[in-house]
Parts: structure tokens; sequence; C-alpha cells
């Protein structure tokens, strides 16, 4: 059983913005008075349903896929790691962007690093098994040259 409890942690503790931004991009207009943790339930119900969970892995190209699979490689990957992880195929800027869109599209989340005044990311439990046959540890190495 998947343990949800960081990833519902991570919506709790979004600014009120962020939360109802997410919670309106994916229900329309929510109704007041508002449960928030029966909104974050609702929300995890949609992100595991099949067509909605299909959908949201359609859209993963190159860059996610290289995101995602550094991910699941490094435990506690911060913004800074990725910067200088992807600093040959993105920008710092587009990096951060992609960053955000990724926890958008609810594919990512992110954990405060206990040692450091950091977050690291994580994938979102709730797509975490389905994501794993498009990772693709190959994406991240560097090419060797060859001498030829």
């Amino acid at each position: 059983m998947m343990d949800l409890n960081p990833w519902k942690e991570y919506m709790s503790a979004l600014s009120e913005e962020k939360f109802f931004y997410m919670m309106r991009l994916y229900f329309g207009d929510i109704k007041t008075p508002y449960n928030k943790l029966r909104l974050i339930e609702q929300l995890a119900s949609f992100a595991r349903n099949g067509q909605n969970l299909q959908n949201l892995i359609s859209l993963l190209d190159e860059n996610d896929i290289k995101i995602l699979t550094i991910i699941s490689l490094m435990p506690s990957v911060t913004a800074e790691n990725f910067c200088s992880f992807l600093e040959d195929d993105m920008s710092h800027g587009e990096v951060l962007v992609r960053l955000e869109n990724l926890q958008t599209r609810l594919l990512i989340y992110t954990e405060k690093v206990s040692y450091q005044n950091k977050v690291s990311y994580r994938i979102t439990p709730l797509v975490e098994e389905e994501i794993k046959p498009y990772l693709d540890p190959e994406s991240i190495l560097p090419v060797a040259e060859s001498d030829h």
C-alpha cells in the first residue's frame, strides 16, 4: 500500500493561493465552505483514476523523463542539484519552470530536507508505479565521446 501521507502533508502546507490554483485547475470553482482534507482526497482519487493517470503520463516529454529519473535515483535531490546536473540540457530558469510544472501536474512534490533549509523532490506516490516503466537512467548519463 502506498504511503500518501508525505504528499498529503505537502498539499496541506501549500499556500492558499497555490492550493486553490491547483484545485481550480482540476475541479473548476470550489464551493465554500470547503474541507481542505476532503479536497486533497478528491485530488488523489482524480490522479489515481486510470484515464486521468494515463493522460498525465502521456504528456511526459524527454526532459520530464530526465527529471523524474534523477528523482528516482537520487535521495534528497534539490533544485540546485537539478540545475547543475542538467546544465547542458536546460537553463536554470527552465529547470525551475519544469519542476513547478511537474508539481502542478501531480507528478512530483517537495519535502523539507531536515539538515538543510532546502526542499528535495519526490515522485508523487499516486503515480510512482505507473511512471517507473518510463524512467530511463541512460538518458541522464553523459554520452561517451568516441576517439575514432
